[in-house]
């Protein structure tokens, strides 16, 4: 994309600067070098551009010059050792991806050179650094930064080429800068250690044994006089990751290094048990053999264990789903029967209720009742009891019939379903005869279409005396007439019956209903020694005949009621409903 926005690449710049670089002192060409940081960014990595850009370079002989600036001094430039650094990245930047038509000079002369300048660039710094004493001082920190930086820039320059990896571990510049007491800058050299070793696995096989022993020796003292974790973890992290590259470093660590099993227990609880044990196992097995034999076991193991986890994993994940449902079967179930048994509950609470109900209907009933038999005259008592028989025998022989019925309904059920079934048998047998009588007339109705003509002469002559014999009298306009309207006078004589009756029964059920509430308000009314004002008021009739009325009989019934028992013989005591009065009165005294 930067390709597309800033067009055509112009190699005058690479020329100009060259000829800048050609011209100036040595001081000044580092600081000039650093201008190749913009041109490399005028391309993207991969692109024709870049590629002819970073050919240019080294065309123009930028390349060699800047991996000879990296030998310089960086103290007495300007920028000190942060332009060294940057000079370092665009080393490894131009490297990369570069492949020039003099292959043979580039890897086997500028690539090679260029890794020991790095390497004497980060020796340089290392010995700057460990000359401030002051931890906390911020140019030993920076000096650290540059140094893992630089570091960084070897990594990255070495990875992708394998030989420049067995270069790096014959240098002498790197076992200068692992043989130091720092920490930190011990952990950054063994790191570039492990990501060579990482890159190319067998460099260590054509390393010399000088070399691989004095590497073994610093690091096998590290883990004897140092106490910082960190550093023994890295320490142990590298044995091993040589171990794996070059299983015959095992026999070496084994016959050259006899105290170093021992020597691992100091670690022990550090935070990378993990690491001793497998360095642990390395020395216990004590040959190559033995290492491969034991390599095998762990990878069997380690697999038997992923497919262990993976089976547990698969049964929880089975149990978990069993047990859900389980769960959720167990709380359905209990949910159900928490509703039956609120249901079972409301319907205890109703059956409680409609019994308390009844209980209270049964002695309102029976209280009514004696509130009744008491207010009835004596002669009447025995007559309502047995009207109260009555009824209740009724009511029990209702009960019995019903429950007789459903009882042998019950019975007959199977005998009814035997019916259903001879009933439908029976249906289909008629219609399937009824069908089968239809084509037979169809049949005969066709073979009639063939008979001959005295047949013929037959058939017309039984017709004709059939209709003779049955013949039909239709009734004449005027009867029909006459019939409509003796339907139409009886129908207007039931209506106008039917309007008074509906009249007299509505009549009826009005004084029905008087009756009832009259007979009410007598059962209700108190005494006469209790009654009030708002009682006779209750009692008393708002028209004035039937006041005057009740008056009138009032007093007659008073004066009979005086009257003595030979006076009630004469005439005006002939009276049926007076004499029916004064018993009723009578009665109701006693």
């Amino acid at each position: 994309m930067a390709a597309d926005i800033l067009g055509d690449y112009d190699p005058g710049r690479i020329l100009k600067l060259a000829a800048e670089v050609a011209d100036s002192p040595d001081k000044k060409v580092p600081v000039l070098l650093l201008e190749l940081r913009d041109i490399l960014d005028m391309a993207p990595a991969g692109s024709p551009n870049a590629r002819k850009i970073r050919l240019d370079i080294w065309t123009y002989d930028l390349l060699q010059v800047l991996v000879l600036v990296l030998k310089q001094d960086f103290s007495t430039i300007h920028g000190g050792w942060a332009t060294a650094v940057k000079l370092s990245q665009i080393l490894s930047t131009c490297c990369a991806g570069l492949d020039p038509p003099e292959a043979n000079e580039f890897y086997d002369l500028t690539l090679p050179s260029g890794t020991d300048n790095l390497l004497i660039l980060s020796r340089r710094i290392q010995v700057r650094y460990d000359k401030i004493e002051d931890p906390s001082s911020l140019i030993k920190l920076q000096l650290l930064k540059d140094f893992r930086s630089v570091l960084d820039t070897i990594s990255w320059l070495i990875s992708p080429i394998p030989a420049l990896i067995g270069h790096l571990l014959h240098s002498q510049f790197l076992l200068q800068m692992l043989l130091t007491d720092d920490v930190e800058t011990s952990r950054s050299v063994m790191s570039l250690i492990q990501n060579a070793v990482h890159a190319n696995p067998t460099a260590l096989q054509t390393l010399e044994e000088k070399f691989l022993f004095s590497l073994l020796d610093e690091f096998v003292y590290k883990l004897s006089a140092s106490t910082d974790s960190t550093l023994g973890r890295s320490a142990t992290r590298t044995i091993l990751d040589m171990t794996e590259a070059h299983p015959t470093i095992v026999e070496i660590l084994c016959a050259r290094f006899k105290g170093l099993r021992p020597l691992l227990g100091k670690w022990s609880g550090k935070g990378f048990e993990k690491e001793l044990r497998e360095l642990t196992k390395v020395l216990d097995a004590g040959t190559v053999e033995q290492v491969e034999s034991q390599k095998l076991h762990d990878a069997a193991r380690k697999i038997q264990a992923m497919y262990r986890g993976y089976r547990m994993r698969t049964q929880l994940k089975k149990a978990n789903k069993a047990l859900s449902t389980l769960q959720r079967s167990f709380r359905k179930k209990r949910a159900n029967k928490e509703q039956e048994q609120a249901v079972q509950k409301q319907q205890a609470e109703l059956k409680h209720q409609l019994r308390v109900r009844r209980q209270r209907a049964l002695r309102e009933a029976r209280r009514k009742e004696l509130y009744l038999m008491e207010s009835l005259p004596a002669p009447q008592v025995n007559k309502h009891i047995s009207q109260q028989q009555k009824s209740a025998a009724i009511k029990i022989q209702k009960i019995w019939r019903g429950h007789n019925s459903r009882k042998k309904f019950q019975t007959e059920k199977g005998s009814r379903v035997q019916y259903r079934a001879a009933a439908l048998i029976q249906r289909q047998v008629r219609l399937w005869l009824e069908r089968r009588r239809r084509v037979k007339l169809d049949e005969s109705f066709m073979f009639s279409q063939q008979l001959s003509d005295e047949r013929r002469v037959e058939l017309q002559g039984k017709i004709r005396e059939y209709r003779e014999m049955h013949a039909v009298h239709g009734i004449s306009r005027e009867k029909l007439k006459e019939q409509h309207e003796n339907a139409h006078t009886v129908l207007a004589s039931h209506m106008m019956r039917r309007a008074a009756s509906l009249k007299a029964d509505q009549r009826r059920r009005v004084l029905l209903a008087a009756l009832d509430t009259d007979a009410e308000m007598m059962i209700a009314a108190p005494k006469l020694g209790e009654a009030t004002e708002e009682d006779i008021l209750l009692f008393s009739s708002k028209s004035v005949p039937v006041a005057a009325k009740a008056r009138h009989s009032h007093a007659e019934h008073m004066r009979a009621m005086n009257l003595q028992w030979y006076q009630k013989l004469g005439d005006e005591f002939q009276d049926g409903s007076l004499r029916d009065d004064l018993e009723e009165n009578s009665a109701y005294n006693f």
